[in-house]
């Protein structure tokens, strides 16, 4: 094998490629990473920021806010798109005003923003819950009526007749160019302020980031058909909420723009904002009964404490979350700087390529590359939705693939303890059930092989997979599963791609938890994931007559995974 490094934008395809002529056939090792330097890449700018309050204004007749922010602009630019971020409200104390202000830990991301050519305004809300239990009706209204009076103030600024925010905005932002970014508590919010703006015919908004969604807020009305990323770390106050969220969008009927959903495993969503502090009760990822006196000592004990997630107990059982990111979370990220670092560059690569300003995150999010295992240097798991997507094989038909020398059941994977089969798979949903294909197999030369003799690949550029490994089985003996994707013509020629190196045939290190009903899960969560192989992958065999699809298992002596769905994508 000959080793090639082929470099498209910021991203790597490695490739080793060696052909048979006996067989002719071509073998190619490929993997993905995108480049940890993309963001020094986008940095192009020097930016002023600067913090303002515009003092108090009562909103929806009921509510006084102090108007505070971070506003940051990248000098010598005309006309940047503008985003606007709102900062959540994680330090909220219920009884009076906090003595933080969130927004002030996004400093960092405002100037990568700046720095690489946008105008950024970064808008407190830590108002939310501090003059009224959880209605999320006003919440919403109060956050559309803020947001149309930082809009205001932004059209009035750029075209110079204003300088409320301490700074010449003149002719600097494109008011009909905007990018929304919501975080925790706000995360779930920008769908409602996009949804209604875009039923008043207002369509300035371009695309949406929504960065590790609490639950605080409602959605009022249905998601936008606007790009969506959506960004969930491992750890998270509401690691499920990202999730379902992302199959909301994925079922939405007659959606045509593209949603992408990136799993940060290890990652924790308190570390992208240093003002986010030790104080909040963090969602399970196991599933362990303990009494109230237990509680009260573990909560006396620790900052941090889990609720138990899939299980009929309350959320009055609860563990510390201490004993399971320490102790056996081996992928846990403690680098505040590299959540930092990740998230300036996840943001501005996925606003760059919404913006036509970089092709980056295009190639994630069109299949134009082979999807990544890592993205600026951490290891994640991606979803993608396209709405240009055939299935040629998934889980819920009783035919469509045929199976060698391995065995297949039908299992579901759900949230209901009565109903689940896919026993010690975490899949981080609370609304959906799933049904998956377990295919598990003790003997070499295993595969699933799918027809596709009568299959028009013409308007489609990749496969995608969407799969995980069975982390609980003992079939699993290594930390990664290697296969081979094989593409045969009609011809007989056929290309083969080996995946050895995917976070979604990756063992998530844990162990089996069992509550007081008998009810196994798995102690970290077990996402389903995408794997994407462009066509262009596969070398010298004629795609316009093919003759069938090849999943090889029979790399090791055993395994196990669960199988969602095989499609061909635009």
């Amino acid at each position: 094998f000959g080793a090639v490094i082929i470099m498209f934008s910021s991203m790597f395809l490695v490739g080793c490629t060696n052909e048979n002529k006996n067989s002719e056939r071509t073998i190619t090792k490929v993997s993905n990473e995108i480049d940890t330097l993309s963001l020094n890449k986008y940095k192009q700018y020097k930016h002023v920021i600067k913090e303002f309050n515009l003092g108090r204004k009562r909103f929806s007749e009921q509510v006084d806010i102090d108007i505070k922010g971070l506003i940051s602009a990248p000098k010598n630019r005309k006309n940047a798109p503008i985003l606007i971020i709102l900062a959540g409200n994680e330090n909220i104390v219920k009884d009076g005003p906090s003595s933080r202000d969130l927004y002030r830990g996004y400093k960092y991301l405002a100037e990568s923003l700046a720095e690489s050519g946008f105008l950024t305004l970064v808008i407190d809300t830590q108002f939310k819950d501090t003059q009224f239990d959880d209605d999320s009706i006003v919440e919403d209204k109060i956050l559309g009526e803020l947001y149309d009076y930082h809009i205001e103030n932004l059209k009035n600024s750029i075209e110079g007749k204003s300088s409320i925010y301490g700074l010449s905005l003149n002719k600097v932002g494109d008011i009909n160019n905007i990018g929304l970014i919501g975080q925790s508590s706000t995360a779930k919010s920008i769908f409602n302020i996009c949804s209604k703006k875009y039923e008043s015919k207002d369509k300035s908004i371009k695309a949406l980031l929504s960065i590790t969604p609490g639950e605080s807020l409602i959605t009022t009305t249905a998601y936008p058909d606007v790009p969506t990323a959506i960004l969930v770390a491992e750890h998270s106050l509401n690691t499920k909420t990202g999730f379902d969220i992302y199959n909301e969008i994925e079922n939405s009927i007659d959606r045509k723009n593209v949603a992408l959903l990136t799993y940060l495993i290890g990652g924790n969503s308190k570390k992208f904002n240093e003002k986010i502090k030790e104080e909040k009760i963090l969602e399970a990822k196991v599933n362990e009964v303990v009494n109230s006196e237990q509680d009260d000592e573990s909560s006396s004990n620790t900052e941090d404490t889990i609720v138990s997630s899939k299980s009929v107990s309350t959320s009055d059982n609860i563990i510390s979350e201490e004993k399971i990111a320490m102790s056996e979370n081996v992928d846990i990220i403690n680098d505040t700087s590299l959540h930092e670092s990740f998230l300036s560059t996840y943001c501005i690569s996925y606003f760059k390529s919404m913006f036509n300003e970089d092709e980056e995150f295009k190639n994630i999010l069109f299949g134009n590359s082979v999807s990544p295992t890592k993205m600026y240097g951490l290891n994640v798991l991606n979803k993608y939705y396209n709405s240009e997507k055939e299935d040629i094989y998934s889980s819920s038909w009783t035919k469509g693939a045929r199976f060698k020398r391995s065995s297949v059941v039908d299992v579901i994977e759900s949230s209901m303890s009565e109903v689940d089969t896919a026993v010690n798979l975490n899949e981080p949903t609370a609304t959906i059930e799933m049904k998956l294909k377990q295919v598990n197999w003790e003997k070499k030369r295993s595969s699933m092989s799918i027809n596709l003799k009568n299959v028009d690949l013409s308007k489609y550029s990749a496969f995608n997979i969407r799969w995980v490994l069975n982390s609980f089985s003992s079939l699993n003996t290594s930390s990664y599963q290697s296969v081979v994707l094989t593409l045969e013509d009609s011809h007989g020629k056929a290309s083969s791609i080996v995946l050895d190196s995917e976070n979604a045939l990756r063992k998530i290190e844990g162990r089996e938890k069992i509550d007081e009903n008998g009810y196994s899960q798995w102690s970290r969560y077990t996402p389903l994931s995408d794997t994407r192989v462009p066509f262009k992958a596969f070398k010298d065999v004629n795609l316009k007559e093919l003759n069938k699809f090849t999943i090889s298992f029979g790399n090791s002596e055993s395994g196990s995974i669960y199988i969602d769905d095989v499609s061909l994508i635009g």
